[in-house]
């Protein structure tokens, strides 16, 4: 791994008396003209030098963009002190990259405050600080705690929201697309992360399911926003369990339990249609969708889910049924509902009944078993 070469170096090279700079250079940790008539550090050599030189040279070649996080620790960890090395703000490679990290959180959560008014400048500058952070845990905590419940959906219903006179997504779709794949492969992340802050963010995230996240000309739910920004990742199994519980309990009382089709109950009524999901499969009113593909991506989540059941007012129904439908029980406790088996080209549209080796497949999610 690039970063142990670059610790090992940083390290091996202090206890030779050297000190490398914020831009690879090797240097004197002490100087010779600086030290005391009773100096007894080490003394390096021109070979010790240029042996360093050729070892952080080969560190950081190695330290590429998958790794890029690694060479601007080394960076923050080497510091503006070219004399004492430990003199820096950071004690090790790891508390560096922290410091880094949460420092582009706040980077990036700063052109996220800007909502559509970002430039497409921003939004490249945006997609490269998820890009560079790509399955680091803690930034990717510390950029959904930044940004907060509140700012994830206000941002991604406004974006999908042109009545404002932004034209962000209407002239650079290709980019809001790499936007909504890099965001939730973020905040896929962060989900896993289990300290007290992230605990909360899931719980409220849920919690805010059913508000209207209200923009100029768009009211969509919370549900359809996030589902949006969960087709990409892998998210954390409970947080997979609540929200499709939370969702499905929302939308058997929005549709009286299949007396409104879903459709209608979860669409822009006579309102502006929405688009909250940019790679061309759907606009992304439907939460389930999705939901459905986040589920794809987590093999184990979906057969737990799908063996679960979803209470409404002393009403179970099993999470296979809704979504694959039992005929003869849901035609007659349900008002005919046929459950989940509507054209979803972004989900699973699942046989009945189990076993799961019997279901077929509008569109294979390749982690479903």
């Amino acid at each position: 791994m690039a970063k142990k070469a670059l610790r090992d170096v940083v390290d091996a090279a202090h206890g030779k008396g050297l000190h490398i700079t914020a831009d690879g250079s090797v240097e004197y940790l002490v100087h010779p003209g600086r030290r005391s008539k009773n100096f007894t550090g080490p003394d390096p050599s021109g070979e010790e030098f240029a042996k360093v030189r050729g070892e952080i040279k080969s560190a950081l070649a190695k330290a590429n963009e998958a790794d890029a996080t690694a060479a601007r620790a080394l960076r923050a960890l080497v510091g503006k002190d070219k004399h004492n090395f430990s003199g820096t703000d950071y004690d090790s490679l790891k508390q560096a990259g922290k410091a880094q990290d949460a420092q582009d959180a706040r980077a990036a959560a700063k052109i996220v405050a800007k909502g559509d008014d970002a430039s497409p400048e921003e939004i490249a500058r945006l997609n490269k600080y998820f890009k560079d952070n790509k399955g680091d845990q803690y930034f990717a905590e510390r950029f959904a705690l930044e940004v907060g419940v509140k700012g994830n959906l206000d941002y991604w219903a406004d974006m999908g929201d042109s009545s404002d006179g932004s034209r962000l997504g209407l002239d650079h779709p290709k980019e809001i697309k790499e936007l909504q794949q890099n965001w939730s492969l973020t905040l896929a992340a962060a989900t896993h992360s289990d300290s007290p802050e992230m605990t909360r963010w899931k719980s409220d995230m849920i919690k805010a399911g059913d508000d209207i996240i209200q923009t100029r000309g768009a009211s969509p739910h919370g549900f359809q926003v996030m589902s949006n920004l969960m087709r990409h990742g892998v998210y954390d199994n409970k947080f997979l369990q609540d929200f499709g519980t939370a969702v499905v309990v929302a939308e058997r009382r929005m549709t009286g339990d299949g007396a409104i089709p879903t459709g209608q109950a979860w669409g822009p009524g006579l309102g502006m249609p929405w688009r909250l999901n940019w790679d061309g499969k759907d606009l992304g009113t439907d939460p389930m969708a999705g939901y459905m593909e986040a589920l794809g991506h987590n093999p184990e989540a979906s057969l737990d889910f799908f063996n679960r059941s979803t209470q409404l007012e002393g009403d179970k129904i099993s999470n296979w049924d809704y979504f694959v439908g039992d005929g003869e029980k849901l035609a007659t406790g349900l008002s005919g509902r046929t459950g989940r088996q509507r054209d979803l080209t972004t989900s699973v549209t699942l046989s009945s009944p189990p076993p799961w080796g019997t279901r077929t497949t509008k569109r294979t999610p390749a982690s479903l078993p």
